[in-house]
């Protein structure tokens, strides 16, 4: 891949397949949520990811 005059080592991810779910709940100026996600295919270094966050809004 070349960005510019930038050139990068990027595999290649033929054959992937991913899918991911989540859910975000709030109370007045707080909220949380929860994302998870999974990948098939070769050469993964991550099938698996979860994110949790917070968030504070005043």
């Amino acid at each position: 891949m070349q960005v510019n005059q930038y050139q990068f080592g990027v595999a290649e991810n033929k054959g992937r397949v991913q899918g991911s779910l989540g859910l975000s709940a709030g109370n007045g100026n707080h909220r949380l949520g929860l994302e998870a996600s999974v990948a098939s295919g070769k050469k993964l270094k991550q099938p698996f990811n979860v994110l949790v966050n917070y968030r504070y809004q005043w």
